[in-house]
């Protein structure tokens, strides 16, 4: 590796985890931003409602993970 650049998450292994749903707020806009994942759809709807606002999507996708130091962090998801 070369030691002038900067390390960041995407060079670490990464593990893509699929058929899980993700919270997403401001979906397709600048400001998107990923919020949560969770297995089961019943739990990722539960947790969108916690959200404080309305801008708000909950879809299937298969969800990036990084894992940093043995810890597995959640970088994104799988864009269509």
């Amino acid at each position: 590796m070369d030691n002038d650049k900067p390390m960041d998450i995407t060079d670490f292994p990464k593990e893509i985890v699929k058929d899980m749903y993700a919270i997403v707020e401001y979906k397709g806009t600048e400001k998107e931003s990923f919020l949560y994942a969770y297995p089961s759809e019943i739990e990722a709807y539960k947790a969108a409602k916690r959200v404080s606002h309305n801008n708000v999507s909950v879809f299937k996708t298969n969800i990036v993970f990084h894992i940093v130091d043995g810890m597995k962090i959640m970088y994104g998801y799988e864009k269509d």
